[in-house]
């Protein structure tokens, strides 16, 4: 099935078409997406169309779920933008109730829209204060999560199951350990502790639970002990132990598979055969600096050494050129070019042989100890870059080799600590909780959303003191905030619990979404939208139906006026 857009086709020709298409070969993943397109271009040009309604009446017949954005529990305190730039991952810690656990949400980034969630996940995602504990694979059809403290194990990100497919925990430590997915989802290297000490190693998260002591468990160990080695040197035995620990502080997979790379506590850049699990090279950095930077194409490296700024042959460790060093670094960004960031200070470029070009007359936002995001990202095109400042800006750059130009700047969202440069121009402003998605050449807003509002008016779904959306295990809660004053309920066949009149702003914050991965938008087809859950239970089919049974036949009454949000607060 294939329907595109033309400027010279009207509303008549375009519903003809779609009526005549065989919807029997739709399949979301080829299709959806330009022809979602093409009816926006239809909107443009008509306004909503019966082509937008019978549309919309068979991508539902696809299994569409209605979906709202108002998920979580407590603040975000995880993400990761996917590798294409299309979808947006954020998980929460989970708050106090360690077994009801953590929602992960996946929005896709084009329309702005949240599009799946996985909820009830045990233990919470990540720890506050704890960066990269989110990772995608590279095609996107795993995601790796730092769960329960210090477990790490994948989920698919648009499937409904909040059981991993597989999991490892080889360590106690009761905050998460640093560790790199594969590019191919199937295994990461975690951190391992045994009678030794603790040292680097490879596990398969393909299927199942890996446990200290499980054969299928690789460790790593250090170049440095070959087979040639000096069978009659007197070596401490401890010290011999020591040359098989491999913890990195960061680490990250390379793309094509061949090599994991990062630093250690002390300083030191490493790189590491994962196949051989032996150390291919090591360099020498400043223990006091942040962390090394790899390019985007990984053919070089930057990291500081005795006060110098040095560009390293990511293949061999071999420094190709030098420069001076810079103080007061917050991280290192590259695209074509490095940028240097100093957070409430400047950025500095710098190319690739190490060479100041120039600075920017731009103050970055300091990052927010409890969600790791950077104010500074680089544009898909490497020349351009955007950047959240300290007078709550977001910035757009277009950086030449010899000067940095602002071209635009737009207003970020009160709470706001990073920014994402997406798919399709889009930028993802967001903080712990706010999320804002808008478009990198107008400032047009998208997508904008406050999280955890607590309206005082009553909720939809209590009765008799118990909240009945809080039970639809394994759904996420289907109430959400519709404004500061207003409750809302989203249930997923498509029946909304709302105030009458307010249809334009269950669009701007709803979306039908199709395989859990692609948005549709709602003001194209009818929301069965009803006063409150007595008619909605007439209304809902199997399984839906048990939960809103309660309600069959009731006349409302004010239950209590609002519930108070949990705060993440586990202790040290």
């Amino acid at each position: 099935m294939k329907i595109t857009d033309s400027p010279g086709i009207g509303r008549e020709a375009f519903e003809q078409a779609l009526r005549a298409a065989d919807w029997t070969a739709f399949a979301p993943e080829h299709d959806l997406v330009p022809l979602r397109a093409a009816l926006a271009g239809l909107e443009r040009r008509h306004g909503v169309t019966d082509a937008h309604r019978y549309a919309t009446e068979r991508i539902r017949e696809h299994g569409a779920l209605l979906r709202h954005p108002d998920v979580h529990q407590v603040e975000i305190t995880a993400q990761a933008l996917s590798p294409s730039g299309r979808y947006l991952a954020v998980g929460d810690f989970g708050g106090d109730d360690y077994d009801r656990g953590a929602t992960l949400q996946i929005w896709e980034v084009t329309t702005g829209r949240c599009v799946n969630v996985i909820d009830w996940i045990v233990g919470g995602i990540g720890w506050p204060g704890y960066g990269e504990v989110i990772q995608w694979s590279a095609d996107e059809s795993r995601i790796a999560l730092a769960y329960r403290s210090n477990n790490v194990g994948v989920w698919d990100p648009f499937g409904e199951d909040n059981k991993p497919v597989g999991t490892a925990r080889l360590t106690y430590s009761g905050r998460p350990d640093p560790f790199a997915l594969a590019p191919g989802g199937e295994r990461a290297y975690v951190r391992q502790e045994d009678d030794p000490g603790a040292h680097g190693a490879i596990v398969p998260l393909d299927d199942g639970e890996v446990w200290p002591g499980d054969a299928r468990i690789k460790p790593l160990s250090d170049a440095d002990q070959d087979a040639d080695q000096d069978e009659d040197e007197d070596e401490d035995e401890d010290e011999a132990e020591e040359e098989f620990v491999e913890v990195f502080e960061r680490v990250v997979w390379s793309r094509d598979g061949r090599r994991l790379y990062g630093h250690l506590y002390n300083g030191q850049v490493r790189s590491i055969d994962p196949a051989s699990g032996r150390v291919t090279w090591t360099a020498e950095g400043d223990r006091d600096h942040k962390p090394a930077e790899w390019s985007r194409d990984e053919s070089l490296l930057a990291f500081h050494h005795d006060g110098r700024l040095v560009i390293a042959d990511a293949l061999t460790g071999r420094r190709v050129s030098e420069g001076p060093g810079y103080g007061k670094v917050t991280f290192m960004s590259w695209s074509t070019r490095l940028a240097v960031v100093e957070c409430g200070s400047h950025v500095a470029v710098v190319d690739r042989t190490a060479r100041h070009r120039y600075d920017l007359d731009v103050a970055p936002r300091s990052p927010s100890y409890d969600l790791d995001v950077r104010p500074w990202t680089w544009g898909p095109d490497g020349e351009q870059a955007a950047c959240l400042t300290v007078e709550g800006r977001v910035e757009i750059w277009s950086l030449g080799d010899e000067a940095g130009e602002r071209l635009r700047s737009f207003d970020a969202p009160d709470g706001a600590t990073g920014v994402h440069w997406g798919a399709d121009d889009v930028l993802v402003v967001l903080g712990t909780k706010v999320l804002r998605f808008l478009r990198a050449d107008s400032g047009e807003v998208i997508g904008d959303f406050r999280l955890l509002r607590q309206p005082s008016a009553p909720r939809p779904l209590m009765l008799d003191e118990e909240d009945f959306g809080k039970d639809m295990y394994p759904e996420p809660d289907p109430t959400f905030a519709l404004d500061d004053e207003t409750w809302a309920v989203a249930l997923p066949p498509g029946v909304v619990i709302a105030p009458p009149g307010r249809e334009d702003d269950l669009a701007a914050v709803l979306t039908w979404a199709v395989d859990r991965r692609f948005a549709w938008p709602v003001h194209w087809g009818e929301l069965e939208v009803v006063p409150d859950a007595p008619a909605a239970a007439e209304r809902v089919p199997a399984p839906l139906r048990e939960y809103l049974e309660p309600f069959r036949g009731r006349v409302m009454r004010e239950p209590p006026t609002s519930v108070p949000v949990v705060r993440a607060s586990r202790g040290a």
